[in-house]
């Protein structure tokens, strides 16, 4: 665990769940970091993994993994707030969503910025909602902070057998809860032992434990300055708009100078106070609560509400509080898309040329200004200098599909298909960092598309979809793109036709996994990028057999299982690989390669493979045989529990260097060398876990580098 290692986890709402399979590989890799900073839902998962790193095996993510397995739909997340009662409007006629409220408001909640929602309203309008008469309806509910609660997480985060704030506070791993006052709109950040700090990241915020007496003037000036302004918005019937505005903006300008020299009073005259200490779940539910959406947490003095209002991704805070190395995962991914679609015709605009003023709003407010905000976030830190920063994110929204779930949704089938994504772009970003370390952005999504990772991800969304259709179910959607829950379908497709489907899609799914897994193209040929690629697959916490073996999770009982005795699961056939052997390869290439043997031994047998590797040319002077990536494959068969690799230079057998479970690379310096050509093979002998005799696949890359 290094100190200045640092994991920064963004928000995100519900699509948290790609986080915690992210988290999951870069633990695998061997990443331990040493301060963990959030925002949102990041914040959630960010206590649970502090908590961890107090007990005997720091990092591991299981906890936090059972706590995402165990949501089973939007209410395991959030529930409605009964003050927010939308039988008011019902009962003038009033059909609508909380969505539909929410898309209201949406340009200004977390994280769309910007005016109010013209765009939302006139859809509204589309949709024949009477918007005038529905905002008016919206002034009966002015009693709500929300629209919906957290209470689910919050039973989860004070229940002592799910979070043991002990352990966080306590833990070798540093916290950083994002928070953003509504009093002062002042970032704060809560650390793992509940002290609110200021915006470096470091220096505790202060609150008096009473007014100074110096500052009781001031005090009263603020009181006297928001009794006038209640007063003047309680009256409001007895001006014209046009005064009632005045009024009320000069009300307010007085409010706000009041409260200026309220604070800078306190600060002149600092007797009694003290750092504010909170809980940590109080800090985190703050830290989750969205604006509008979730309703503001008390901690200390004044009202708190999500961190991503201000720092959706925490990175400024992590390098602030002395990170230099840190891995950011973001929930989701905002970007500007190529194109976009007319909010009136629903056509896809590839230009502006003809656009009304409507569509300029809506891409402004919900594209290019979120999306700016969110890079403002990553990219600020170029200019500091002070530290390296690695993002896994999802891949560009122009991808298909966008992504499986958006934020408001809980389905257990989709979180599980979100972890295993984040599992896998963690996996390809940290490739891509070992190929172009600092550049790593530049090839990251290349990989993952090379690798098949949202060709795994989309094929397994549409089994999940095609499941429904076998069970008489149908996904139940909002407007808005949030799931409700499935729904029972009168007249669905026959389930015969729908099984055969699923049946080969999953055969489809195997065949794509292994391909990742082995590094190898449809038509056999090698995955090559500077050198073989090949991409991790999570087996845990869902085996990864259930991907093609069972069916997905959902929130509907399934019956009976994808095989069965009379049709068991048979995998499609797998290419042989065709490796690129090329003949003459100059030093500091890479050389591709591939074998097939057979297994005839058990627990404690060798079995030996020799491959020619090509020849290569020198210039003389010493050079480093790099071995990586290197894979054994045995398709039903025994694990493989080390390996003996040794290089044959020119027929001389050098010495062999023996490979554990999970080492993936090794390096022979080997001496000076005569300039010309030299002839590279390589031996590998296997030690055998046990089981029957199977057909082995060897495959991986070899680099001839100049020795160091």
């Amino acid at each position: 665990m290094a100190a200045n290692d640092a994991l920064v986890l963004s928000g995100g709402a519900s699509q948290g769940d790609f986080e915690v399979g992210a988290v999951r590989r870069l633990f695998e890799l061997g990443f331990q970091p040493g301060l963990i900073a959030a925002t949102s839902v990041g914040s959630v998962n960010a206590v649970k993994l502090v908590e961890s790193g107090a007990l005997a095996v720091p990092g591991q993510p299981s906890g936090l993994e059972q706590i995402w397995l165990g949501l089973t739909s939007n209410a395991s997340m959030y529930v409605d707030n009964p003050d927010f009662n939308l039988q008011k409007l019902e009962a003038e006629g009033i059909t609508v969503l909380r969505d539909d409220i929410i898309a209201l408001a949406s340009p200004i909640v977390f994280p769309e910025p910007g005016p109010v929602g013209v765009a939302e309203i006139v859809q509204l309008s589309i949709l024949g909602i009477d918007v005038k008469k529905l905002i008016d309806g919206v002034q009966q509910f002015l009693g709500a902070k929300s629209v919906y609660k957290l209470d689910p997480i919050r039973e989860k985060l004070n229940n002592p057998n799910i979070l043991n704030t002990g352990l966080v506070n306590k833990s070798p791993i540093k916290l950083l809860l994002a928070v953003v006052s509504l009093e002062t709109g002042d970032l704060r950040f809560v650390n793992q032992h509940g002290v609110l700090l200021k915006d470096d990241a470091t220096t505790p915020h202060l609150e008096p434990g009473a007014v100074p007496q110096a500052c009781q003037g001031a005090a009263d000036a603020v009181s006297a300055a928001l009794a006038n302004l209640q007063d003047i918005e309680g009256n409001r019937n007895d001006y014209t708009e046009a005064r009632f505005r005045v009024a009320s903006a000069a009300a307010q300008a007085t409010l706000k100078k009041a409260q200026q020299d309220l604070a800078t009073c306190k600060q002149q005259n600092p007797q009694g106070a003290q750092p504010v200490v909170v809980p940590i779940p109080d800090a985190a539910l703050a830290s989750a609560s969205i604006p509008f959406v979730f309703e503001p947490v008390k901690l200390g003095i004044e009202n708190y509400v999500d961190g991503g209002v201000r720092q959706s991704v925490p990175i400024a805070g992590a390098i602030a509080a002395g990170a230099t190395n840190v891995w950011a995962v973001l929930a989701n991914r905002i970007d500007v898309s190529a194109s976009f679609t007319d909010m009136l015709t629903k056509k896809i605009l590839s230009t502006f040329d003809g656009a009304n003023f409507l569509d300029i709003a809506q891409r402004v407010a919900e594209d290019i200004m979120p999306a700016q905000i969110e890079q403002d976030n990553i990219n600020l830190l170029a200019a500091w200098n002070r530290a390296t920063v690695t993002i896994v994110q999802p891949e560009p929204v122009d991808t298909y599909p966008p992504d499986v779930h958006n934020g408001f949704t809980v389905d257990p089938g989709l979180i599980r298909i979100r972890m295993a994504h984040g599992y896998m772009r963690a996996d390809d970003v940290n490739t891509a960092r070992e190929l172009r370390g600092n550049d790593w952005a530049t090839v990251a999504d290349q990989i993952s598309r090379l690798l098949f990772t949202k060709d795994i991800v989309s094929l397994r969304w549409q089994i999940w979809l095609r499941e429904h259709d076998y069970h008489g179910m149908a996904p139940n959607y909002t407007r808005h793109g949030t799931a409700q829950g499935p729904t029972p379908v009168a007249e669905s497709e026959a389930p015969a036709e729908a099984l055969a489907s699923i049946r080969q899609m999953k055969q489809q799914l195997q065949q794509l996994v292994q391909l990742r897994r082995m590094g190898i193209n449809p038509d056999g040929t090698l995955i090559v990028l500077d050198r073989h690629l090949q991409g991790a697959v999570p087996d845990q916490p869902v085996p990864l057999t259930d991907w093609w073996l069972r069916w997905e999770a959902h929130q509907f009982p399934t019956f009976g299982a994808p095989w069965d005795a009379h049709t068991p699961f048979s995998p499609l056939p797998l290419p042989e690989p065709v490796p690129p052997l090329p003949r003459n390869v100059m030093l500091d290439q890479v050389i591709a390669f591939t074998g097939t043997s057979t297994a005839t031994g058990y627990q404690g047998a060798y079995v030996e493979l020799s491959k020619s590797m090509s020849s290569f040319a020198s210039r003389g002077g010493a050079i480093q045989l790099g071995f990586g990536d290197f894979t054994f494959e045995f398709p039903g068969g025994p694990s493989v529990m080390s390996l003996d690799v040794r290089f044959v230079l020119d027929g001389k057998r050098l010495p062999a260097t023996r490979l554990e479970r999970g080492q993936r690379r090794l390096d022979t310096s080997v001496g000076s060398l005569a300039a010309g050509t030299h002839t590279l093979s390589l031996e590998v002998r296997s030690v055998l876990e046990g089981g029957p005799p199977v057909d082995c696949r060897i495959f991986g890359t070899a680099m001839l580098t100049a020795a160091p």
